[in-house]
């Protein structure tokens, strides 16, 4: 996807919309992962983290600001 395209999934998910956030969600679950993998180096709590911070995401996703970088944020 290019950047204009994951601007509007944001904007998209920002606004509630469910389906977005399924596309954010697929989009940037491996990179999330891989980054837990190789700091918990098991993949059973990789995938686990993982999930939280998708729950966390979802939850707190009114919070972003789109003058932010999307990957910083979730990053942090």
């Amino acid at each position: 996807m290019d950047k204009e395209n994951i601007e509007k999934i944001i904007t998209s998910a920002v606004c509630g919309d469910d389906e977005a956030f399924e596309k954010l969600l697929n989009f940037y679950l491996g990179p999330v992962f891989n980054f837990v993998y190789r700091l918990s180096g098991n993949a059973k709590d990789a995938e686990d983290i993982s999930q939280d911070i998708f729950i966390k995401v979802w939850k707190n996703l009114k919070k972003y600001k789109a003058e932010q970088s999307f990957k910083t944020w979730l990053f942090s």
